[in-house]
């Protein structure tokens, strides 16, 4: 053990050759880095080791909370775990304390449990599958917070299904989980889906990195347009349709045609209306005259009349 007077004999023989790396430490101020698995160290570098204070207010502080506690316990001896659980326990205030302070705790897994028991809304694998497959992005939501309720609900899942069964059965629902978790990630995406299902990703984690990445290439090419405005919106020159030259448009144009009238002209001769010469009415010539021909047949009966009267007298 490291302190300021120096190792002593009882503390020697609690550890058993720790690597004290003094750049970057912790909230301790000593980071331990074990060479091998069987490395362990005494009570008051466990302790050190320890997060601060939890009150079980904010439920995403839980897992935390749990995992440095078990950090802690799988580094230290062996002979000091029950005073390191206790240790634990003085840390608990609010509604965590208030979880386990009427129960015989007397191993870790028992305090783990209680306050997950008592901190973790209690929902079954039923719901959580139904709430992950629901999920979607919502409109205006980045690809981060969209992806840390898929991985939340993962997580949840996992813990709840592997839960008694050995380690063979617990590895294979997982990656039946995290399979299943990528296909809801994916199909989830707003306008991304496409461009991350076309990539076929094979982990929950390269789904998201590469939503990322397109991610923060697209919105750099819309901050780029509204910027700087399209490409080419400004440097396009007019083309003319009458003589089809660029650098005005046809309103413009001194070789467009002086007229006015810009529908075509008719292919087709007008009809030229018809006159009785005779008669002087429209709509049939002189040798269709009605009047004329019932005027020469008249001319024509007197004719005969006069003849048959010059042969009888």
């Amino acid at each position: 053990m490291v302190n300021s007077e120096g190792p002593s004999k009882a503390d020697t023989q609690e550890i058993s050759n720790p690597q004290v790396v003094e750049e970057n430490p912790d909230q301790s101020g000593v980071r331990y880095s074990f060479g091998s698995r069987g490395d362990t160290i005494g009570l008051e570098a466990a302790l050190k080791l320890l997060p601060g204070s939890f009150n079980g207010d904010k439920q995403e502080e839980l897992e935390i909370f749990l995992e440095k506690c078990e950090f802690a316990l799988a580094c230290a001896h062996d002979h000091v775990q029950a005073r390191l659980l206790q240790g634990i326990q003085v840390r608990l205030t609010g509604k965590a304390r208030q979880a386990v302070k009427f129960k015989e705790i007397r191993h870790w897994t028992e305090l783990k449990e209680a306050l997950k028991s008592a901190l973790e809304p209690q929902r079954t694998t039923t719901y959580l599958f139904s709430e992950l497959y629901s999920t979607r992005q919502k409109i205006g939501e980045d690809v981060t917070n969209y992806a840390n309720r898929i991985e939340q609900l993962q997580t949840l899942i996992v813990e709840q299904e592997t839960s008694g069964h050995n380690w063979e059965v617990a590895q294979a629902l997982g990656a039946s989980i995290k399979k299943q978790s990528i296909q809801v990630f994916v199909e989830g995406l707003g306008p991304l889906k496409d461009f991350i299902k076309a990539r076929n990703p094979l982990t929950l984690d390269k789904a998201i990195q590469a939503a990322r990445e397109e991610e923060r290439v697209r919105n750099s090419q819309e901050a780029t347009k509204r910027l700087y405005g399209a490409p080419h919106q400004f440097t396009k020159k007019p083309t003319c349709f009458h003589c089809n030259k660029v650098g005005h448009m046809a309103k413009d144009c001194r070789s467009k045609p002086t007229t006015t009238n810009s529908r075509p002209s008719s292919t087709t001769a007008p009809i030229r209306s018809i006159e009785c010469n005779y008669c002087k009415k429209p709509g049939h010539l002189l040798k269709d005259c009605r009047k004329r021909n019932y005027v020469n047949s008249k001319k024509e009966g007197n004719q005969q009349e006069m003849i048959i009267i010059a042969l009888i007298y």
